[in-house]
């Protein structure tokens, strides 16, 4: 979870009022510093749980144009994802594709702001023989105060 430009405002607001609050023994300073640090509190543990229920309402189906592909011959991944995306909040889903594959064409990252189903069309060229697996599905969600991601 990282702060955003508002948050670090806020949290620095804080601090220069708790500071205020010992120099000059004045208590409302105090008690202002201590409620922005219980807004910055319950606000992050409010993205928490919105982070947490975003990740399991994801799904994510991927299509490919071919199950065996030789070494350099490009293969088209179509993935279909699916997340609800609570009101104030944006979301980006990436799929990541198997390691040493190169993107030759495409985007493999959606962004969300509404609960609508994304399509991701993208092109990739395998570098290696051998078996190849996709490593998931990297969900991205940020609101005005905290940004954080988890990979599915």
């Amino acid at each position: 979870m990282k702060f955003s430009r508002s948050s670090r405002g806020i949290a620095a607001l804080a601090v220069a009022l708790t500071l205020f609050a010992l120099f000059f023994d004045i208590p409302a300073a105090a008690i202002a510093g201590g409620a922005l640090i219980v807004f910055l509190a319950a606000r992050a543990f409010l993205f928490l749980s919105t982070l947490s229920s975003t990740a399991r309402s994801l799904t994510a189906q991927r299509s490919l144009s071919a199950l065996f592909a030789s070494q350099g011959v490009p293969i088209a991944v179509e993935t279909n994802v699916q997340v609800i995306v609570p009101p104030g909040f944006s979301a980006e889903i990436s799929d990541l594709p198997p390691q040493r594959a190169v993107l030759s064409s495409g985007n493999p990252t959606v962004s969300m702001t509404k609960s609508v189903p994304g399509m991701l069309n993208y092109t990739l060229i395998l570098n290696t023989i051998g078996a190849h697996a996709f490593e998931g599905v990297r969900l991205s969600l940020s609101d005005q105060f905290f940004s954080g991601e988890l990979v599915c």
